[in-house]
């Protein structure tokens, strides 16, 4: 009776800790403008956004990794703004066409072992810069700094990887790419 009685407490806490855990890895990052528009007015205007992932030097991700995260951007915008452009990367932009270039800077995996040992240890890094621009002229309107940051360990997060932090990091894209804190 007394080891059943044992048995359900600690699974009742492995189950709220993987809940707590798992709201962690899928928050929103965060992110902040480095340069804004003149008036709210300049970004409002474009109908449609091109949205655009790509790697800095030093990043190596693979062109499904990169269509994975730039599709999760896409999503978020569809179901976190629903009404904030008419189309999506349109197979031809208009003439207000917004682009938004998504560089990232940091992919870091860390490690699920020394996650695992001790909180803190082995965080994982997502980072971008963003920059938004006139599809058709080029001219730069704005831009952000992007990052999703897991750095909790221990029993519940040493199987946390990398692929997890995605959607809370593409959520943050997303807002910065439609002007929204």
């Amino acid at each position: 009776m007394r080891s059943s009685l044992n048995t359900a407490r600690f699974l009742l806490m492995a189950a709220l800790l993987s809940v707590v855990s798992t709201g962690c890895t899928t928050t929103k990052g965060s992110y902040q403008m480095t340069s804004m528009p003149s008036n709210d007015a300049l970004l409002t205007k474009y109908s449609d956004v091109a949205v655009e992932v790509s790697c800095a030097k030093g990043v190596a991700l693979s062109q499904p990794d990169i269509d994975r995260i730039r599709n999760l951007i896409v999503e978020n915008i569809v179901t976190e703004y629903p009404n904030r452009f008419k189309s999506i990367n349109p197979a031809t932009p208009g003439a207000n066409a917004l682009k938004a270039g998504v560089n990232i800077t940091k992919y870091d995996e860390g490690s699920v072992y020394a996650r695992a040992m001790l909180v803190g240890l082995a965080q994982i890094h997502i980072d971008a810069a963003v920059v938004l621009s006139d599809y058709n002229t080029g001219e730069k309107i704005a831009a952000a700094e992007v990052t999703k940051t897991f750095d909790w360990g221990r029993y519940y997060h040493g199987s946390t990887q990398i692929k997890d932090l995605e959607n809370g990091f593409a959520k943050a894209v997303a807002s910065s790419i439609c002007g929204k804190k």
